[in-house]
């Protein structure tokens, strides 16, 4: 459990997971709740003292829902050096007010992909913040707690989009105005980590979110959310939430793109249907860089590669820890033991920027000496070495083996990135 200096395990109880990733990225976390208390009091006549009132209502809200989150936060403060209730508070409130449009979110079922598994991804828009990805898999007694692989702002516990073991993807883009706004109660943040932790499939996740939309738990203030979930059986469904109703949407054996009105939308099937049968992750990264689908508040990506069978062990996610332009995707598995420091304390994060100048890395000077584009083949191919690897010493030695086969596995491939990209900053 903890930090080794090159890997980064967030799994175990929820207090020693919080303090892992309290620790491993404490600057942050104390940098972030610093400003989010400056600014309220300073933008919007909040006392430190009436924000944590308020922060008290999401705290219940959590210890009705996810109580171990509570645990968690104290890990993590304390790791971090910032007050629990401070934390909680600016967990529960960061993301009002900011959300964005831009965020867009596809799906391709496993008869539509070359490998036949499923292909999920999401394009994130926000606020350029570092950015990191785990695996999270935290042991509470007496309740099963999915293991999920996600990726967030370093400071954050809530998840921007997931996957967890039994092959449930989600993610959650900003939707249109709500007629009804409902400012207290859960971001979808904390909503998404809910039934990423609790449900198995699609069936399950709807049913969670309409228990939730009943309880009247859901708050994403004056617009309401968009949602995506696919599972290892090749279903989806496409949910745009209200506070007072949910307009649902199923994929059936089709792509499902997260608007139909919308540019990008039509851009995105247009390529599905092209290369229908023969789409891989590679597509949907590539396809994420065009112009529109990828917009300049883009601040981070991701590609979840969903197999019919063992998916806690052999998911595997493509990671864009920074502006999908920007920065290299990174492959990592869900049977991993630990994350790799990189990824998950925003280090490639920083580095991508530093990287990149704000340019995209095929058009950087840099270009003459390293190809990004090559250097994602390269990776792929030698991902598919590592999996075939793993999945002959997961039937003759068993899973632990297997995890450790992955889990050094992906740290080479965080390594490698690290290269480039610092090979770049240096000639930037």
């Amino acid at each position: 459990m903890g930090e080794n200096g090159h890997l980064i395990s967030l799994e175990g109880s929820p207090r020693e997971a919080g303090a892992a990733f309290g620790s491993a990225n404490a600057g942050d976390i104390r940098d972030d709740v610093k400003r989010f208390f400056k600014e309220a009091k300073e933008h919007e006549g909040f006392t430190a003292r009436r924000l944590t009132k308020f922060g008290k209502a999401y705290a219940a809200l959590v210890e009705r829902y996810a109580p171990h989150w509570l645990e968690e936060a104290e890990g993590l403060a304390r790791a971090a050096g910032v007050d629990t209730e401070r934390y909680i508070t600016y967990q529960g409130a960061k993301y009002r007010g900011i959300n964005r449009p831009e965020c867009f979110t596809w799906y391709t079922p496993p008869s539509w992909n070359r490998d036949k598994v499923g292909l999920f991804h999401k394009n994130r828009d926000n606020k350029a913040r570092p950015q990191c990805a785990y695996v999270k898999a935290l042991n509470v007694p007496g309740k099963r707690i999915h293991r999920f692989m996600a990726s967030g702002d370093t400071m954050d516990m809530g998840t921007m989009f997931g996957v967890n073991e039994r092959g449930l993807a989600i993610a959650a883009d900003t939707g249109e105005p709500d007629p009804h706004p409902l400012w207290r109660g859960m971001m979808n943040t904390d909503t998404m980590r809910l039934m990423l932790e609790q449900c198995r499939d699609v069936d399950e996740a709807l049913a969670f979110l309409k228990q939730l939309q009943v309880d009247g738990v859901c708050a994403g203030g004056k617009l309401a959310t968009n949602w995506m979930f696919a599972d290892a059986r090749g279903r989806s469904l496409r949910v745009n939430q209200f506070v007072k109703c949910l307009v649902v949407k199923r994929g059936g054996r089709s792509g499902l793109v997260m608007r139909d009105a919308d540019p990008r939308g039509e851009i995105v099937r247009d390529e599905m249907r092209k290369r229908k049968g023969h789409l891989t992750a590679r597509d949907m990264n590539r396809l994420a860089r065009c112009n529109p689908v990828l917009q300049e508040t883009n601040c981070s990506s991701f590609t979840a590669v969903i197999p019919e069978r063992h998916c806690g062990m052999f998911t595997c996610a493509w990671f864009a820890v920074a502006h999908a332009a920007q920065t290299v995707y990174v492959p990592l598995y869900m049977g991993v033991s630990a994350t790799p420091a990189l990824l998950a304390n925003g280090g490639l994060s920083r580095l991508s920027m530093a990287a990149s100048g704000g340019k995209a890395l095929d058009v950087h000077p840099a270009h003459l000496l390293v190809d990004p584009n090559a250097f994602e083949h390269d990776m792929e191919a030698d991902r598919v070495i590592l999996e075939a690897h793993a999945q002959k010493v997961y039937r003759s030695e068993g899973r632990a083996a297997a995890a450790e086969v992955l889990t050094q596995g992906c740290l080479r491939f965080a390594e490698r990135a690290r290269q480039l990209l610092a090979l770049m900053s240096g000639i930037h």
